[in-house]
């Protein structure tokens, strides 16, 4: 997950546990934080959706026919 995840933008990274209990106190505590990391997540990765993947995948297979 860290390589899928932009750390501070789209979300956060705990190395441990007391830290996981900091982030998710930030972001329970600040709620502005939570919705621009939301976004910024959403607008990053809409572009994963499932059936984006299955057309590019059924385009791959049918090109090596």
């Amino acid at each position: 997950m860290p390589n899928f995840i932009d750390n501070g933008k789209t979300g956060l990274i705990a190395k441990n546990y007391e830290e996981f209990k900091s982030y998710a106190n930030l972001l329970i505590e600040f709620p502005p934080i939570r919705k621009r990391m939301g976004k910024q997540a959403y607008n990053k990765y809409k572009k994963y959706s499932w059936d984006k993947t299955a057309n590019e995948y059924e385009k791959c297979l049918m090109e090596s026919l």
